[in-house]
């Protein structure tokens, strides 16, 4: 028992320290780093230093095989840690397998080793590094895809603001690529950050439409799916841009209600399973004890 406690304070130091290293290190912020627009049009992204933890990813000799069925360079970009990554993503993501990978066999082997000499060698121990390995790969890409979605729910969430200033810059008289950067300048949030990125290129030569279908493909919920689409859609057909965009605002406040009304009638149903849960054992355990108590002893 005692090696099993002191295994579980080791990772829970060991996880201390990279929670430290990632919030309280060189660069502080949300996610161990912050961006800084800068530029006179604001359009640009500057990168700070990188923090520790990326650098010692980079230092990583074994890099992991990347699994056959995970684009790996996708769920790195939804995650938006392809700013940290620099511009070779996959070997960045691979080093950060690989480092997960094998400190999850370290882990696994001093839990063995504690293990062993706490109550003596057995074969099953030496299965505990195996396990680590694969619990160590595992666990950073359901964090990478936890990273995922939860941007991507942020990228839902601001995406009517940003529609919004959109149809405000084309009531405007502007077309629709002066709007999106007019919307870009004054926005905030993940999914400005990944419009300017996608803009840059815009500026640099690639048609329009390129772009919004990036982002398109890049986040899958459907309401940022067919939003982006009706852009396209919109500038290829001559649509009235303002028009168009909001009623799709409309539309998708309207979804967000009945999402936020479904979540409301099913309250009183999760209220009651917790209040159950929570005093029917008690109510059981005051009702019910004193008469098996009181059987026991005749019985006995």
């Amino acid at each position: 028992m005692t090696a099993w406690i002191v295994a579980l304070l080791a990772g829970a130091a060991g996880a201390s320290g990279a929670w430290w290293v990632l919030h309280r290190g060189a660069t502080p912020g949300p996610v161990g780093v912050r961006w800084l627009r800068a530029g006179a049009d604001g359009q640009g992204l500057v990168r700070l230093p990188r923090p520790p933890l990326v650098e010692w990813i980079d230092r990583w000799p074994w890099p992991a095989r990347p699994p056959a069925d995970m684009d790996l360079i996708l769920l790195l970009r939804r995650a938006g840690w392809h700013r940290v990554a620099g511009d070779d993503g996959l070997r960045w993501v691979c080093r950060a397998l690989g480092l997960a990978s094998w400190g999850g066999a370290a882990a696994g082997g001093c839990l063995a080793l504690a293990a062993g000499i706490a109550g003596g060698w057995s074969p099953a121990w030496w299965l505990l590094p195996a396990a680590g390995y694969l619990a160590g790969r595992r666990g950073f890409l359901a964090g990478l895809e936890a990273a995922g979605r939860r941007r991507a729910a942020r990228v839902r969430d601001g995406l009517p603001g940003w529609l919004e200033d959109i149809a405000l810059a084309a009531r405007g008289g502007l077309n629709l690529r002066q709007a999106v950067e007019v919307a870009n300048d004054v926005g905030e949030g993940p999914l400005i950050d990944d419009a300017r990125e996608a803009f840059a290129r815009v500026r640099a030569g690639q048609p329009l439409r390129q772009p919004l279908l990036e982002l398109a493909r890049l986040y899958p919920d459907p309401e940022v799916t067919v939003a982006l689409r009706t852009l396209v859609e919109a500038e290829t057909r001559g649509l009235p841009l303002a028009q168009t965009l909001e009623e799709q605002v409309r539309l998708m406040r309207a979804l967000a209600a009945r999402r936020l009304q479904r979540h409301a009638d099913s309250l009183p149903f999760w209220l009651t399973v917790i209040t159950m849960g929570l005093l029917l054992p008690p109510v059981l355990v005051v009702v019910l004890l004193p008469n098996v108590l009181q059987f026991l002893r005749l019985y006995h």
